[in-house]
């Protein structure tokens, strides 16, 4: 098993299996296309989407973001 950073190659598989996951119907999710998930990855300050192998291609995928700095003086 090895896990991964999300290439833009395996966008259109890492959606089909949060689509798959059995998501509540009212989630954002179920209107998201492979574009909105580009976008995700190239913004500022972007987290992104691990991927699980299991030999040739993705079994399992997550998102995640940055955690927030808090500067003090």
């Amino acid at each position: 098993m090895n896990i991964r950073r999300v290439t833009p190659a395996d966008l259109p598989a890492f959606l089909a299996v949060m689509l798959a996951a059995g998501m509540d119907p009212r989630s954002a999710w179920n209107s998201t296309t492979v574009a909105d998930l580009e976008k995700s990855m190239s913004g500022p300050h972007s987290g992104g989407f691990l991927a699980l192998d299991s030999g040739e291609r993705p079994s399992a995928a997550s998102a995640f973001a940055p955690t927030p700095t808090t500067h003090t003086r």
